[in-house]
């Protein structure tokens, strides 16, 4: 064949590859929902997230049984398939998939196989002589809706104090590492298991690591060329028997015999540990340096309480050298009542850096600040943004609390956030929650820019944006570029003028609004007009079918 037609044809179908992946990329809208799932009561866990290029697939637990004083639940496992404009397109529920035991709601990260085969495990609720739960091993196809099997986790010392694991891990010549500690009988005698698990799961090799004279929560695990193990955690003082609050991050490297290669551990200014289970902030970058959100964790007396603040750290290859630290751009005032917790972090594909998600936790009597936070520093570990959600349509009154478990970058550099809220509304019901955002985490495109106020008295700029017009979903997002102390009145008039919907709201800028059109209103051309003594704004809105 003539290299020249065979290059020119090559060409050829790397910009066809481009061209749809661009009608793909265009063909999505951003959406904050509270699905409906069909538990009972609205209780519905979102436990992980993962994508591909047609649909965002969530995993979790939902409420499917329980007698009629509200005992006896029964919580099965689910998986959802959603499209890029938050439509639900399938729902399959795995009855019995606990043998009638409750899962306990973790966001463990989904690992990947290949394309549709994902391992994942799940801890069961069990009372003693077992004090924590045990866990069960899952290969899901999440394309076919399907458990392919699953399989009891042993442990090394059956009826033990605790058997965990916190450790990020992936799939290495067909098999899965996972690092286990476990506690015989509630004592610092912490032992630490390497667990190899192939895809039959019906090999579990367990390995010893030892004992260590510190506290160690591995939160890394990989394998790499040479078959060494390396790993990433959290090292806690032990004084007088006891595990202190006094925390450092740590890399080790051990060979394939479990011996000991390298330990560099990172002495700061300050604390900095992980400090929750819940807590898969490890990036590894391709030339092998490290990206991770922990917490500047601030020890203080009684009876103030400890309290952390999220910072992010890059570190060379082996822990040798800081290369720079960056604490979240926006830091609640009173931090000792107001946490700020950090749960998954990922990697913006176009290079552009880094985005940690979480919640803000107000410990305030009669608090009502609980909102999701995803913030994001570039490259070089300067912050950039930090953004804060709460369910669209709901109020601080009604957000009894959140927590983001995941957050992953599509292959579109859209952010895909999950994780779940807490409903005054429903009795506290906690619901599962799912966002996807462009990649300024905003829900209406360009919600990161600013205008001047004169510009909106000059007729120059627009003190608001609508999104999307047209509208298929029967919501509308309103994003406010201006913030004031006077209140807006917004209507939805038909053409002949008539108003059929109205509200009123005090913009604040950079907010995002959240507009449910009644489904009463048919599909056509309508007027929005938003307005208040002194300025009126007017769209035509098209709502589609």
């Amino acid at each position: 064949m003539n290299p020249l037609f065979f290059n020119i044809q090559f060409m050829k179908y790397i910009f066809f590859i481009i061209f749809v992946s661009h009608l793909q990329a265009q063909n999505h809208s951003y959406f904050s929902i509270i699905p409906d799932l069909g538990a009972i009561d609205d209780k519905c866990y979102l436990d992980a997230v993962t994508y591909d290029s047609n649909y965002i697939y969530i995993l979790g637990s939902l409420l499917t049984s329980q007698d009629s004083n509200g005992r006896n639940k029964v919580w099965d496992i689910y998986l959802s398939k959603f499209d890029y404009h938050g439509k639900l397109i399938a729902k399959t529920i795995f009855p019995d998939s606990s043998d009638g035991i409750p899962y306990i709601d973790a966001n463990y990260p989904m690992i990947k196989i290949n394309d549709s085969l994902y391992f994942y495990s799940w801890n069961l609720h069990e009372y003693p002589p077992q004090n924590n739960s045990d866990y069960e091993a899952f290969i899901i196809d999440i394309k076919n809706a399907k458990i392919i099997r699953k399989k009891r986790i042993p442990r090394p010392f059956p009826g033990d104090y605790y058997f965990i694991h916190y450790c990020k891990a992936f799939f290495h010549n067909g098999k899965v590492n996972l690092m286990f500690e476990t506690n015989p009988n509630d004592t610092i005698d912490i032992h630490y298991y390497m667990y190899e698990i192939d895809t039959s799961l019906n090999n579990f090799k367990i390995d010893s690591i030892g004992r260590f004279n510190q506290k160690l929560t591995f939160y890394w695990v990989s394998k790499n060329q040479k078959n060494e193990y390396e790993f990433v955690g959290e090292v806690s003082k032990i004084k007088n028997g006891e595990i202190t609050s006094e925390m450092n991050l740590f890399y080790m490297k051990m060979d394939s015999t479990f011996k000991i290669i390298k330990r560099q551990d990172y002495i700061g200014n300050f604390n900095y540990g992980f400090v929750t289970a819940d807590n898969y902030t490890i990036l590894r970058n391709e030339d092998n340096t490290w990206v991770m959100s922990a917490y500047d964790w601030v020890i203080t007396k009684e009876p103030d309480p400890n309290y952390g603040k999220p910072t992010t750290l890059k570190f060379s290859p082996e822990f040798d050298s800081l290369i720079w630290k960056r604490s979240m751009y926006e830091k609640p005032v009173d931090v000792k009542l107001m946490n700020s917790w950090i749960y998954y972090a990922d990697k913006m594909k176009d290079g552009s850096g880094y985005i940690t998600a979480g919640d803000q936790y107000d410990q305030r009597v009669g608090g009502r600040e609980n909102y999701a936070v995803l913030y994001k520093v570039s490259e070089n570990g300067d912050s950039l943004w930090t953004r804060k959600y709460i369910p669209l349509g709901w109020t601080k009154e009604r957000t009894a609390g959140t927590g983001m478990s995941q957050v992953k970058v599509s292959d579109y550099n859209t952010i895909i956030m999950g994780g779940i809220a807490g409903d005054r509304d429903q009795n506290y019901a906690v619901r599962a929650w799912l966002l996807h955002l462009d990649s300024d985490g905003c829900l209406v495109p360009g919600c990161n820019t600013t205008i001047n106020t004169k510009d909106v008295i000059d007729k120059k700029d627009k003190a608001f944006v609508v999104y999307p017009n047209p509208s298929s979903s029967g919501k509308i997002y309103l994003l406010s570029r201006i913030s004031s102390n006077e209140k807006y009145n917004l209507s939805l008039l038909n053409l002949q003028g008539i108003e059929i919907y109205k509200n009123e709201f005090l913009p604040m800028e950079g907010a995002q609004y959240f507009i449910e059109i009644p489904e009463k209103i048919k599909p056509g051309e309508y007027i929005l007009q938003i307005k208040n003594k002194s300025n009126v704004q007017i769209e035509k809105l098209i709502m589609a079918k």
